[in-house]
């Protein structure tokens, strides 16, 4: 608990001295409701014109039809103003196809891999609506308070017209441009909310992911870069959902394949300070961060954590290249927090831990393509959510024909070393032309038709390589197999 308190301590008390310091930015309604006393102490005789106007209009005089609109003109801005302060947005994936089988449409991933490549390899509906009202901001550049949510709806595997779920990730409030100095750009916030989503498109990998209900300041000017620091508190959440309830209430350990969960809610602490944009060598910028976890109360000691204490550490060098980027990327994890993912792994000794590289790179050089390659090694040691070693390399060239006539080609290979028995291999290439609006990568909408085809070794067949609505693979013992369909995506 004092180390995680430390943490705390240090990245909040670097912001102590920025408020003690700091002006706050003064409010424009306030001159607004002087300049409405003055004008009310200054005349009756608003009123009394108000009812010669009202007289005019039922006598027909050719004024008074337009003064009664121009009354209501701030009315109508009030609206507008209104309407301008609503943001909606969202994101959604649906697919359908078939497997060569002749049965659904079917998807691949390595058995202990945490993530699979995603081209014409997504089985599942998924949708996010995010809604943003600015509840408060007087004038575009000045303090505001802005009141956000996100539903998020998830028809898991084929299931489509049924069973779907809906949660709500994100519920937070965000202020900002309240003081002056280091702190004139920087946002308070509190809630639940997604927070620090570093990822890799293609696999859709989230490699740095802290997000939970909690509070922070972001985007402090410290001179050199920017500074944030969060606090959160959660109940563990595991990358496998938690099927077995015991309702005597007693916590019940549940085993699923590749990872030992626990069935009942466990406490955890999260302390986050992060140095960003940091500026290095041309054209390049350094992110560090820390991450201190705790586990505290009674439910996380009468449910078996080996250790009350984590602590994860990340680095990330961000280059400019060909109109693109290259992420190179370490990061280290102990304890509560060697599965250096937003679950905490209880089952971890006090060693446990895992590094993890990877080198992310995204480029548009011309018009005629872009193309995303990534490459990731991890290693643990004691740490039951991840396998001893993981090795993942992948890329997706997107070759335009014109600005709305694209070939999408992915190419991905997962290689895992699980604490127990063989090496799994799986392997698919997947090609998808496309019809898109633009020529950028992540330009979208997009409609794509795809064709996938995948090969595996008999370990991974043996460990439910195969992704499908039976949970049995559609082909039988044969390592090999392929998969079509059409998928609409789209983000605005």
């Amino acid at each position: 608990m004092l180390r995680l308190g430390a943490l705390i301590v240090i990245g909040f008390g670097a912001v102590l001295p920025a408020l003690a310091h700091a002006q706050s930015i003064p409010d424009p309604e306030d001159d607004k409701d002087t300049s409405k006393n003055q004008e009310t102490d200054e005349g009756a005789t608003s009123s009394g014109d108000t009812g010669t106007i009202e007289k005019e209009h039922v006598i027909g005089s050719r004024s008074a039809y337009l003064t009664p609109f121009s009354t209501k003109l701030p009315l109508i801005e009030k609206e507008l103003k209104r309407v301008a302060a609503f943001q909606f947005h969202g994101y959604f994936r649906s697919s359908a196809g078939e497997s060569s089988s002749g049965g659904n449409q079917v998807c691949f991933r390595d058995p202990g891999a945490p993530v699979k490549y995603r081209l014409g390899n997504e089985c599942e509906d998924y949708a996010e609506l995010v809604f943003s009202y600015d509840v408060y901001r007087p004038s575009e550049n000045g303090p505001y308070f802005q009141a956000n949510t996100r539903l998020a709806f998830d028809a898991g595997w084929l299931v489509r017209y049924q069973n779907v779920t809906m949660f709500a990730p994100e519920l937070y409030v965000e202020a900002g441009r309240l003081f002056t100095g280091p702190l004139s750009n920087a946002k308070f916030w509190a809630g639940k909310r997604f927070y620090r989503q570093d990822e890799v498109h293609i696999n859709d990998f989230y490699f740095w992911d802290v997000s939970g209900p909690g509070a922070g300041i972001d985007q402090i000017d410290i001179g050199i870069g920017k500074l944030s620091v969060a606090y959160f508190r959660t109940a563990n959440v595991n990358s496998v959902p938690v099927i077995v309830i015991n309702p005597t209430g007693a916590p019940t350990p549940v085993t699923v394949p590749g990872m030992t969960v626990v069935a009942d809610n466990q406490i955890v602490s999260k302390g986050h300070v992060h140095w960003a944009e940091v500026p290095v060598n041309k054209g390049a910028t350094l992110d560090l961060a820390v991450e201190g976890r705790q586990t505290h109360g009674e439910g996380s000691a009468a449910m078996g954590a080996k250790t009350g204490y984590g602590v994860a550490v990340y680095a990330m060098h961000t280059q400019k290249m060909l109109g693109g980027f290259n992420q190179a990327i370490f990061q280290f994890g102990q304890g509560l927090a060697a599965d250096l993912g937003i679950a905490s792994d209880y089952q971890a000794e006090s060693g446990a831990r895992t590094y993890r590289l990877i080198d992310w790179v995204l480029i548009e050089p011309t018009r005629l393509y872009s193309a995303a390659l990534v490459a990731i090694y991890q290693r643990a040691t004691g740490v039951q959510s991840n396998p001893k070693h993981w090795f993942s390399i992948g890329a997706r060239p997107i070759f335009n024909i014109n600005d709305r006539l694209r070939v999408g080609l992915e190419v991905g290979a997962d290689f895992v070393d699980p604490s127990s028995g063989s090496w799994r291999d799986l392997g698919k290439v997947t090609l998808a032309p496309e019809i898109a609006t633009g020529r950028k990568f992540y330009d979208r909408p997009v409609l794509r038709v795809f064709a996938t085809y995948a090969r595996w070794n008999s370990a991974a067949a043996d460990n439910g390589v195969v992704l499908s609505d039976s949970h049995i693979s559609p082909f039988g013992t044969h390592l090999h197999g392929w998969t079509f369909g059409v998928q609409a995506e789209a983000w605005w």
